[in-house]
């Protein structure tokens, strides 16, 4: 055998070697997942009963961190499937034993972790616990500063773990993180800042309103009209009458959830003017909603010369607005303009199907 296969097969006997460990190595981490699997599974359904029974006032700290062991990612685990199904002073306890077990002092640990996922664990865990005022002062601003995280999964726990501290003055923070985050991101908050919109009121929204960056103020509105909620924001009409039909439309669509105003309604009646059928359906909309009767003849108006979508809209709104808005629907709906004639008949139509006459 030459000096070069000699080379050759001791190099393929290395790798060979390599493949082995590698493969070894595997089948142990594999072993021990499936090991740590299978003892989850046999303590997580007792953990939650114990849980449980915290909840329900029993002193028994002693008892889970006896069972966790070892395992006390498993007490996490379970600890923050009750998000969302406790409050008050049932969650301060979940949170207080958290603090007991040395849950909260893991997540924030973890928070700096260099593996995403495990930063994900952390500030789910953060999240659940950062309304107990003794674990916000263990976390202090980390839950601040994941909000720049590269990672999404992260900023979003993170924004709600804000959210949840009850901390206002960064309620702002997790409004513009929002809005500089992509649709999902922003739906999966939604909620969660819809709880804290009296507060995002005072200063953060008015200044996400009145900037200068039209697409910015669009994401804002966005926000505000799926909250689907009362805000106390009386300087609407200003949007009302923007140069923009994306951002009139949009603020005509969160009118309905402000208190009524003279410049508001004067701004909804000049929208039905609109010329842009956007503007127009959303006005429409909001006039059927705020119940204002006095925009019957403009919707009429828009009923006779509008284009198809504004026809329906028109249409759909005079049935919202009786007795006057029945009336205008059923003279037009023998109307000399078909599409005209066509909408009314239609709207009154789904009146009669739902039972409304």
């Amino acid at each position: 055998m030459t000096a070069a296969l000699r080379i050759v097969s001791a190099l393929l006997g290395l790798y060979a070697l390599f493949l082995s460990a590698i493969f070894g190595l595997s089948l142990v981490r594999a072993r021990q997942s499936w090991k740590q699997k299978r003892r989850y599974a046999e303590i997580e359904p007792r953990l939650r009963d114990l849980l449980i029974e915290n909840i329900s006032g029993s002193n028994n700290v002693d008892s889970i961190r006896k069972l966790a062991g070892p395992d006390r990612p498993a007490v996490g685990r379970v600890l923050t499937e009750f998000e969302g199904k406790v409050a008050g002073a049932a969650r301060d306890r979940l949170c207080e034993a958290a603090i007991e077990l040395g849950l909260v002092q893991d997540w924030i640990q973890d928070s700096r972790s260099r593996n995403p996922m495990v930063r994900r664990r952390a500030f789910k865990g953060l999240a659940f616990v950062t309304s107990f005022e003794p674990a916000r002062r263990l976390s202090g601003d980390i839950p601040v500063l994941a909000l720049n995280d590269t990672d999404r999964e992260v900023r979003i726990a993170a924004a709600r773990a804000v959210l949840h501290s009850e901390i206002p003055e960064q309620f702002g923070q997790v409004f513009d993180m929002a809005m500089e985050n992509n649709l999902l991101s922003r739906i999966r908050l939604t909620e969660e800042l819809r709880r804290q919109a009296l507060a995002l009121c005072e200063s953060t929204i008015p200044l996400a309103l009145n900037g200068k960056d039209p697409e910015r103020t669009l994401v804002a509105l966005e926000l505000l009209v799926a909250w689907e909620r009362a805000l106390p924001f009386e300087d609407l009409h200003r949007l009302l009458e923007h140069d923009d039909p994306r951002i009139r439309a949009s603020a005509l669509a969160l009118a309905p959830l402000l208190p009524p105003s003279a410049d508001n309604e004067a701004a909804i009646f000049d929208a039905l003017r609109d010329a842009d059928p956007a503007v127009f359906t959303a006005a429409a909309r909001a006039a059927a909603r705020m119940k204002l009767g006095g925009a019957v003849a403009l919707l009429a108006r828009g009923l006779r010369v509008g284009k198809s979508e504004q026809l329906r809209a028109a249409a759909a709104a005079l049935a919202e607005l009786p007795p006057m808005g029945l009336s205008a629907l059923s003279e037009l709906a023998s109307n000399d303009n078909p599409a005209t004639a066509a909408a009314a008949a239609e709207a009154l139509a789904n009146l009669q199907h739902g039972g409304m006459f």
